[in-house]
């Protein structure tokens, strides 16, 4: 269940020039997901320390975050926060299939948990996940229970901008899946920080509302497939080296 989808989202925008988009990893699947079994992006080269990832999603999106996880490799030694519009009951099971599939120790945020590289946070259900502070390369994450952003609890914007607001350490958001315009914002907000920012294609997007009007706002870096989107994270952290080709 994905719950608290938000109405609304054009789906005929056009990818503005400034984007540019990952291609697709030899040997995963082409298709809204990724094949069985995938195994982690390669790293080579060096990766910038400590970097922080926030992922955000609604309609049709736990299944392309988990093989998203299976990608995720450990080397990049990121802090990964997770949006997932869900309901209570339901993101400690989707933490927990995310920890299983990974190579991130994942679990769902509880509040003044401290987030350190390798390890990745998954926001409640009914609760907006905010980083408090940003100290010694560890994130201090902090729950509030205000009101509901976009007609959703948590939201991708509050998460986004709170980073965008604390985070010192190297930064990347993620939109992914889903009906409405959570994490445009957000998008805004980590891009005006000079973070690097990706949205997921419509061809392997169920739903293209959320990235669609990520695109619109002019601050998405990179758009890639379901499967590229790995691949596009560790290259927004890759200083030195050469990409695959």
């Amino acid at each position: 269940a994905t719950g608290n989808a938000v109405a609304g989202g054009s789906t005929e925008t056009q990818v503005p020039d400034r984007s540019t988009s990952a291609p697709a990893t030899p040997g995963v699947g082409s298709g809204p997901g990724l094949e069985e079994g995938a195994t982690p992006v390669s790293v080579d080269g060096e990766t910038e320390t400590a970097p922080t990832v926030v992922i955000g999603a609604s309609t049709g999106g736990p299944k392309l975050i988990e093989r998203l996880f299976e990608r995720l490799p450990a080397a990049l030694e990121a802090k990964v926060l997770v949006v997932q519009h869900m309901p209570p009951g339901f993101t400690d099971r989707f933490a927990e299939r995310l920890d299983a599939r990974s190579e991130y120790d994942v679990a769902e945020a509880a509040d003044r948990d401290r987030l350190a590289p390798g390890e990745a946070a998954v926001a409640p259900g009914g609760v907006h996940l905010e980083v408090a502070s940003n100290v010694g390369e560890r994130l201090r994450l902090r729950l509030d229970d205000g009101e509901r952003v976009h007609g959703v609890r948590p939201s991708i914007d509050v998460t986004m901008e709170s980073v965008a607001a604390r985070v010192t350490d190297p930064l990347c958001g993620v939109v992914m899946t889903g009906m409405g315009r959570d994490g445009a914002a957000g998008i805004e907000a980590i891009d005006a920080a000079g973070g690097h920012t990706i949205a997921q294609d419509e061809a392997t997007s169920p739903v293209f509302g959320i990235p669609c009007q990520a695109i619109e706002t002019g601050c998405v870096d990179t758009v890639a497939p379901a499967d590229g989107i790995a691949d596009a994270i560790v290259d927004a952290f890759t200083t030195d080296g050469e990409n695959d080709e």
